[in-house]
C-alpha cells in the first residue's frame, strides 16, 4: 500500500466514517501530502517510528481524527501538537 493510492485513502475514508467523521477526497489528499513530508523529514530527523503507510493512516490520521465528534461546530481549537511535528488534530475544513 502506497501513501495516496485509492487503499490508502478508502483505510482513511473508512475509518474516519466509522469514527463519525466525512472526509472527502481533498482531505485524503492533503493527508497524504502531509505523510508523504512526515516520511521525508523522517529521514532526516526522526520524527516517528510509526513509517508504514497503513500505520501512518490508523495511528496519525486516525487516531488524530478520533475526538472530531466532540469539537461543537464553529469552535475555536488550540492545537499544541502531539510530538514529531504532526497535528493534534488534522484540519478537515
Amino acid at each position: 500500500m502506497d501513501i495516496g493510492s485509492p487503499e490508502w485513502s478508502h483505510l482513511i475514508v473508512d475509518g474516519a466514517a466509522a469514527l463519525g467523521v466525512a472526509l472527502v477526497p481533498d482531505h485524503t489528499h492533503l493527508f497524504a501530502r502531509h505523510a508523504a513530508e512526515l516520511l521525508k523529514w523522517n529521514a532526516v530527523t526522526n520524527l516517528t517510528a510509526i513509517t508504514r503507510p497503513e500505520d501512518i493512516a490508523r495511528h496519525h490520521f486516525l487516531d488524530s481524527l478520533a475526538p472530531a465528534r466532540l469539537i461543537a461546530p464553529g469552535s475555536e481549537l488550540l492545537d499544541v501538537g502531539s510530538g514529531g511535528g504532526f497535528r493534534g488534530y488534522p484540519c478537515t475544513s
